[in-house]
């Protein structure tokens, strides 16, 4: 299984099956370009605490569903977002440059499936 789609199965898994359980974290005005394409985020809290995020654009690609970020459960813009989770992304990023959103999304290790 692919990292796009085991992220996507850990978000919908920590969404209780719902996307619109998931927050919506907006890219704003961004430096980089990304594989995030500016579309956003949806984000989930995994088993462990670690943040979870899935691009929007990955999302209704892998799935065909059109996201409305109105109906996510909540908003948190990126600063906030890096704010919330600078601990963790002290620890994990190896450059303050990068995005991370996109560190996010690209770096994510399912939890909930084993790895062999």
């Amino acid at each position: 299984m692919d990292q796009i789609k085991r992220n996507l199965y850990e978000l919908l898994f920590s969404c209780k099956g719902n996307w619109r359980n998931a927050i919506y974290v907006p890219c704003g005005p961004c430096p980089h370009p990304c594989k995030v394409d500016r579309s956003g985020c949806l984000a989930a809290i995994r088993q462990d605490g670690a943040p979870l995020l899935v691009s929007i654009r990955d999302f209704e690609k892998e799935t065909g569903e059109r996201i409305d970020p109105g109906d996510c459960i909540g908003t948190l813009n990126k600063d906030a977002f890096s704010s919330l989770f600078s601990r963790y992304l002290i620890w994990e990023m190896t450059s303050s440059e990068q995005c991370p959103m996109e560190y996010l999304t690209d770096s994510s290790l399912c939890t909930l499936v084993p790895k062999h």
